[in-house]
């Protein structure tokens, strides 16, 4: 259970958040992808402590994936190539007025598929 605790410490948390903020700024531009975000982060991580390193490459990519959604759902513009698929469902659910409700599709059915992913 001490991975747990090393998990919320500061030195990990702090990289984790901003690899976050950039994955959701990645993915929700078009023709960039999780890929480029993950080798543009990877030098960084080169200095600093491997669970840290580790925690800002997961976090990059994961919402980078994740945010190519949001303007393949509103715009019917992919951000990602994995994305494709909410262009035809989401954006439809958009025009009828339940963006809201694709949205929040979305962002469980990636979170589910995260979580069953890294087990």
């Amino acid at each position: 259970m001490d991975f747990l605790v090393s998990i919320f410490h500061l030195n990990v948390l702090i990289p984790w958040i901003l690899a976050m903020a950039l994955g959701i700024f990645v993915g929700g531009m078009p023709g960039l992808t999780a890929t480029m975000a993950v080798a543009l982060i990877v030098p960084l991580t080169f200095h600093m402590e491997p669970i840290s390193g580790l925690a800002m490459i997961l976090g990059v990519s994961f919402t980078s994936i994740f945010a190519g959604d949001i303007p393949a759902t509103f715009l019917r513009i992919p951000g990602t190539p994995a994305s494709g698929a909410a262009v035809l469902d989401g954006y439809q659910m958009t025009r009828k007025g339940r963006g809201s409700v694709a949205f929040a599709l979305d962002l469980t059915c990636s979170v589910i598929g995260g979580l069953l992913g890294v087990l």
